[in-house]
C-alpha cells in the first residue's frame, strides 16, 4: 500500500493495571525503552532494532552503510586522513576522531577586554555567535562589528 502511514498510539491503562504486566510493555522494556527519557535505546544485538557497531577498538558509536569499512563516520574520517592504512591495524587503535565539541578554543568575540567564554565551534566563533552571523547573510559585517561576549555554559 501507498499513500498510507502507520502510527503506534500507546493509551493509558487502568490504574489498577500494573504497567509492566502487558505483553507489549515486555516487549517495549526488551526493546530497550528508558522510561525515564521517554526513549527508545534498543541494544546493538536486539532481533529488530539492532545495529552494527563500530568497528574500530572501543568505540561503541553506531555504523550506517556499507562504504565506510564498518567504521562510525568519525572513525571513517580519521582513517581517511590517516591516509587509509592498513584496516586490520587501524582497527586496533582506539578512536582518534576530530571531535569539534572537544575543542578547546574559546570564542573569538571580544569587547572592552572581555572575551566570550564558550567554546569555538566554527569559524572561531561560538555557536550561538555563529548561528547570529548567519542569519545576517547579507550584513555580516555589520552583525559582526556589534557581537557581545556572552554568558558562560559552565563547565562543559
Amino acid at each position: 500500500m501507498t499513500g498510507f502511514r502507520s502510527a503506534l498510539v500507546l493509551l493509558p491503562q487502568a490504574d489498577d493495571v500494573d504497567p509492566i504486566d502487558g505483553a507489549f510493555d515486555l516487549w517495549l522494556e526488551a526493546a530497550g525503552w528508558d522510561r525515564d527519557r521517554m526513549e527508545l535505546r534498543p541494544p546493538a544485538d536486539h532481533e529488530n532494532f539492532g545495529y552494527r557497531v563500530c568497528a574500530v577498538h572501543s568505540c561503541d558509536r553506531v555504523t550506517w552503510g556499507q562504504a565506510n569499512q564498518g567504521m562510525c563516520p568519525g572513525c571513517a574520517s580519521a582513517w581517511i586522513k590517516a591516509g587509509r592504512p592498513n584496516l586490520d591495524l587501524f582497527f586496533q587503535q582506539s578512536p582518534n576522531r576530530d571531535r569539534w565539541h572537544h575543542n578547546s578554543a574559546l570564542c573569538a568575540v571580544e569587547r572592552n577586554g572581555k572575551r566570550c567564554p564558550r567554546p569555538a565551534r566554527q569559524n572561531g566563533l561560538c555557536s550561538t555567535h555563529f548561528d547570529a552571523l548567519e542569519a545576517a547573510e547579507p550584513d555580516q559585517t555589520l552583525v559582526l562589528a556589534t557581537l557581545q561576549p556572552l554568558e558562560t555554559l559552565g563547565a562543559l
